[in-house]
Formats: structure tokens, sequence, C-alpha cells
């Protein structure tokens, strides 16, 4: 026999798949024009910004393993923090996404004092338990 140590949360981004275009960059989206953040579509202070996760645990309704998110949708029961070039980002909504088996959404507004950069660290902390993906941010033209 051996034991298993199971967490209450183990937040993780998804990345683009292989052959996709957007290979390795994590799927975060900006809601001003609901593409995926590239360098070439880079977080812009002040963004409302959708980050696509898995590991944030139970919610509240509960939602059983292998069912969908409903409508509206389950919340987090542990609510994240999220840094943005370790700077607070507002958590505007953090849940399973509609209608998707195992994947989670938080909803952030990117703080206005944001530092730019190519390879800005954007990381998730939940339960003591962190993920940490680059991101490139530029000021507002």
């Amino acid at each position: 026999p051996f034991a298993i140590h199971l967490q209450q949360a183990a937040p993780a981004i998804f990345r683009g798949r292989p052959g996709s275009g957007l290979e390795g960059f994590a799927t975060i989206v900006r809601a001003v024009n609901n593409e995926v953040v590239t360098w070439s579509n880079p977080v812009h202070p002040g963004d409302d910004l959708t980050i696509y996760l898995t590991g944030l645990g139970r919610t509240s309704p509960e939602i059983p393993a292998g069912y969908p998110g409903t409508i509206p949708p389950a919340s987090a029961v542990l609510t994240p923090s999220v840094l943005i070039g370790e700077r607070s980002a507002s958590v505007i909504f953090a849940g399973l996404a509609p209608r998707e088996v195992g994947v989670y959404q938080i909803n952030v507004k990117a703080p206005w004092n944001v530092p730019t950069g190519w390879q800005v660290p954007l990381t998730i902390i939940q339960g003591g338990y962190q993920t940490t993906v680059a991101v490139r941010v530029v000021t507002n033209n």
C-alpha cells in the first residue's frame, strides 16, 4: 500500500497545441479583440483578460467530475490571486468555463501600473500552489 496526497487546488494554465500557430502560448484571451495574447497581441494596462486553465478545484455549486460547466457558471470555492509583473490583477470571476469539461477560467483586469516588457510574469496563486507564464506587456498607444 501507498499513500496519495491530493491537493484542494493545483492551477495550471493551458497552452496552445502544436501546429495551431499558437504553440507554447498560454491560453490568455484579450477581451478587446477576443484573441490569444501573443508577441503581436500583447497585454495592455487595464485590459480585461480571460485565462483558461485547469486545477482550480471545487466549485459552488458543486459540479461532478466529467460534467460540463453550467450557465450561470460555477465559481471556484478558493478564489485565486493573479499577479502580472508582481502587481495584483483584479479577479472578476474564477470558476468553471460554461459548457466545458475540466476547463476553468479566470477573468481579470490587468493593473494600470503593470510593468512592460517581453517576458512579464503572470502568476496564479491558489491554496498555496502557483503557476507562472510569461506574457508581453506594452503601454497603451
